[in-house]
């Protein structure tokens, strides 16, 4: 990978973010189609991973962490992402809730039965969206100085 693959990930995670937004435009604020749930989640999961490569440029420890949104935010947690998005109990608290199912392609795939334990789609929005642009302003941050 390349010296911005950190930039490419954080492109395309905010690509499946948009999407997500662009669906999720009605009034609910509870719940959603479970495909806006995925969505937020891939975006969530490569903007997070955008992170982990700016500080590692290690492609073996993302492929490793798969699509754990848990291994990943405290991975993330441990290079220091608090001190460019220090409010995220929000996050925090979507992720542990969204994990078990995105994590086990719950969300991909059909699985028959009541989805229980997802977060209000208005909770894993503004958490989403909140990361997303903390990372980005930190990275034209960091563009700026070199």
């Amino acid at each position: 990978m390349g010296r911005d693959h950190h930039l490419g990930l954080l492109t395309t995670g905010k690509g499946f973010l948009d999407s997500a937004n662009k669906l999720n435009d009605g009034p609910q604020w509870m719940a959603a189609s479970l495909s806006v749930y995925y969505l937020y989640c891939h975006g969530m999961e490569l903007t997070i991973k955008s992170f982990i490569y700016l500080d590692t440029k290690n492609d073996k420890e993302l492929r490793g962490i798969g699509h754990d949104l848990e291994a990943a935010w405290n991975r993330a947690l441990k290079l220091g992402v608090k001190k460019i998005y220090p409010e995220d109990q929000e996050l925090q608290e979507c992720i542990y809730m969204i994990n078990p199912m995105y994590n086990t392609k719950e969300l991909n795939y059909y699985f028959p039965g009541y989805k229980k334990g997802l977060p209000a789609i208005g909770n894993l929005s503004n958490a989403c969206n909140n990361l997303y642009k903390a990372l980005d302003q930190h990275y034209r941050e960091l563009k700026k100085k070199t």
